[in-house]
């Protein structure tokens, strides 16, 4: 059974890269921990901010921590309201802080 799953996340594996929240909702809800810190990444760094749909794969615990670090990784010289970029800093290791994820 262990090949099975094994075949399975390798084969979905690059169909979720481009879709963050079902990557993490996958991870979490089919044990699949090389998933949960790579989708948690990309929902931080993406340009994108949150939406619905996001909200409701994930869940508001999660939808919220995940806010939070993207409310922390604005870089701006002065105040003013503008639409935040894709993050390009590697921010596993806050993930892994945040979330309480230990690997």
């Amino acid at each position: 059974m262990e090949d099975v799953k094994a075949e399975a996340i390798q084969k979905m594996t690059p169909l979720l890269e481009n879709q963050p929240a079902k990557q993490v909702k996958f991870s979490l809800e089919h044990d699949v921990g090389e998933w949960l810190i790579p989708g948690l990444q990309r929902l931080v760094r993406r340009e994108e901010p949150l939406n619905r749909n996001d909200v409701d794969l994930i869940g508001l615990d999660y939808a919220l921590k995940v806010m939070a670090l993207r409310e922390d990784c604005r870089f701006e010289r002065s105040w003013s309201i503008h639409r935040r970029g894709e993050v390009s800093i590697d921010v596993s290791a806050e993930v892994r802080v945040r979330f309480g994820i230990r690997s």
